[in-house]
């Protein structure tokens, strides 16, 4: 008997024990009884995503909710994300530079049921062909485009998901998706020099010293050419300022101010850049 009752004792100075062992528990866990990951995505601009990945995805015209993230990894080019809502569905792009035209970057696991091969408009050649794949399940369609380019070895994709994508055209989003391709530098200076008679002013009425000079302003790619004159006793500065137009179909003017007081007002213009006949 006393046996029995020294083990039952044991027994429950063990139990005792046991239950005094704490262990630490997350606010998350305590809250859900789960343990939460953290997002591996952050949000960006789209100026940071250019100093990210070098590759040319801009938002379709009419876009809403444009929305720029990236994940990045130690070792890893960052993986850079567009998404936004156009026409009633929304799409999400993705860019990275993997050197691998066989990686797949989308983030979408179907069993695809149609698969296409495509050549893109708007691209640059090395980066026209790719592909468009299709699953159609019983509740919901995917769409998914792919491509890649080869000179700076970007891997592209472009997905989309809703009930029903018949007779969507996926492949004219991904189309629209690529930045317009600008005109070399030379081949911008040629089309200023064609169009020398909207800004050259040192010919018929125009008797005073005009400059000029070729530059890039606003650093978007495209040159503008200024075209300045200092007159009269309160030294006023004429100035007027042309740019090429993407498609490089001209120069029309895109601020003309008839005086500015001030030769800080514009920006200096040495002599030896006039622009002479």
């Amino acid at each position: 008997m006393r046996k029995t009752i020294g083990i039952i004792l044991l027994l429950c100075m063990l139990m005792l024990t046991a239950c005094g062992q704490s262990f630490p528990v997350s606010e998350s866990q305590q809250d859900s009884g789960t343990v939460q990951i953290p997002n591996p995505w952050r949000d960006i601009t789209g100026t940071e995503a250019k100093a990210l990945c070098p590759g040319s995805l801009r938002a379709p015209e009419g876009a809403e909710n444009v929305q720029w993230s990236a994940m990045e990894s130690a070792g890893q080019p960052a993986l850079v994300q567009l998404s936004f809502y156009l026409n009633g569905a929304s799409y999400t792009a993705r860019e990275q530079v993997t050197n691998d035209k066989t990686a797949d970057i989308s983030g979408m696991y179907y069993t695809w049921t149609a698969q296409t091969d495509m050549t893109l408009q708007n691209w640059e050649e090395s980066a026209k062909s790719g592909t468009y794949y299709r699953c159609i399940g019983e509740d919901e369609w995917a769409d998914l485009c792919v491509w890649y380019d080869t000179a700076k070895g970007i891997s592209y994709s472009l997905g989309v998901t809703a009930k029903d994508l018949d007779g969507f055209d996926l492949q004219a989003i991904a189309e629209a998706l690529a930045v317009p391709q600008l005109p070399s530098v030379e081949e911008q200076r040629r089309i200023l020099e064609a169009n020398r008679s909207l800004w050259a002013f040192d010919e018929g009425d125009y008797t005073p010293d005009w400059y000029y000079t070729f530059t890039d302003l606003d650093h978007n790619g495209l040159l503008e050419v200024i075209s300045a004159s200092t007159q009269g006793s309160g030294i006023f500065t004429y100035v007027h300022f042309y740019e090429v137009l993407p498609d490089g179909s001209g120069c029309p003017a895109t601020m003309t101010g008839p005086r500015i007081a001030g030769t800080m007002s514009v920006p200096t213009i040495s002599a030896t850049a006039r622009r002479t006949a």
